[in-house]
């Protein structure tokens, strides 16, 4: 398996955290072994390349979040290898649009939107910690992601003020365009000179 995102010559950040990120890692892999899936021999190879061990040791060692992040979506990393990080970005981003899910009831909104942002937030720090995307690449993605985010929100909240009867009932993919709503999150960062 060659991944892309690890062919980076830059360092990655040693772990603070040394021996945990090592009970970390044998933990991941003794999951790996007890699933005995087809996301569990990949692990077991990641775990085995010295790039891509040097990766996890990182996330598993430096942040909490991350690590709890990647226990619960393995297959955010399987994607961002074989698909890439661009890619698998976009799917992450294409989710929030798919169904209309914005009409359901509002726990399940949020759910959804808690799971896109914890898988968000883990591909974008392996796309950081990796070096295989700039400062300026990670804000636009990171904005594109929160655009996405809002819409889905305001339109859900639309919706629920349509079942209430307080305004005209949201139509279409994009419900918020047109609605009287404002949102602005495009950040971008300056140009060099």
């Amino acid at each position: 398996m060659n991944i892309e995102f690890l062919e980076k010559t830059n360092v990655i950040p040693n772990p603070a955290f040394g021996d945990r990120a090592l009970s970390e890692l044998d933990s991941w892999k003794k999951r790996a072994l007890i699933n005995g899936d087809q996301a569990s021999s990949f692990i077991m190879e990641m775990s085995e390349k010295p790039r891509a061990r040097a990766l996890l040791l990182s996330i598993f060692g430096n942040s909490q979040f991350l690590t709890q992040s990647l226990r619960q979506e393995p297959g955010i990393l399987q994607s961002a290898a074989i698909n890439g990080l661009d890619e698998t970005a976009l799917k992450i981003i294409s989710s929030l649009s798919q169904d209309d899910f914005w009409r359901q009831n509002s726990e399940k909104v949020s759910e959804k939107l808690r799971i896109a942002k914890r898988q968000f937030s883990l591909l974008v720090a392996i796309a950081d910690i990796s070096g295989a995307w700039d400062l300026d690449k990670i804000v636009t993605t990171l904005s594109d992601f929160a655009d996405k985010t809002i819409d889905c929100s305001l339109s859900h909240l639309l919706y629920q003020a349509f079942l209430c009867g307080n305004c005209p009932e949201p139509k279409g993919v994009n419900p918020t365009q047109n609605s009287g709503t404002v949102s602005y999150t495009h950040l971008t960062l300056p140009t060099k000179a």
